[in-house]
């Protein structure tokens, strides 16, 4: 059995971005879900990068939760805090309703902003 290749937080923004510039016409109008979706994943994998390299076993806890320990660990509240609204409007635009529609290419472009920073400052962490 073969394991699955794993996207780092850097790859999976990389993707992302290219969906926003030029998204195939497979995509036609779900890509910003699948926009919204890398861009939490990145995040997700970015938090878990963040624990792993302060040798925090918080895996267990849910995003949110790990969200609430953020500012501590990453020792900048402002771009926790606004990780933590990224997420949110992530989460928010991953799932699909009936009536809500999907979040703009400048939302999109400001919470791959902030996951990408979050990138820097985990891979820039010790």
């Amino acid at each position: 059995m073969s394991q699955a290749a794993v996207l780092t937080p850097r790859q999976l923004l990389q993707h992302a971005y290219g969906l926003i510039e030029d998204p195939p016409a497979v995509f036609a109008a779900r890509w910003p879900r699948a926009v919204a979706l890398l861009a939490r994943q990145a995040l997700e994998a970015s938090l878990e990068e963040l624990w792993t390299k302060r040798g925090v076993k918080i895996a267990w806890a849910s995003e949110r939760a790990q969200l609430l320990c953020l500012p501590v660990a990453l020792g900048d509240r402002r771009l926790a805090a606004d990780a933590a609204v990224a997420w949110s409007g992530l989460s928010r635009a991953c799932h699909q309703h009936p009536y809500d529609l999907p979040p703009t290419a400048g939302e999109l472009t400001g919470w791959l902003e902030t996951v990408d920073a979050l990138r820097r400052a985990v891979e820039g962490s010790r």
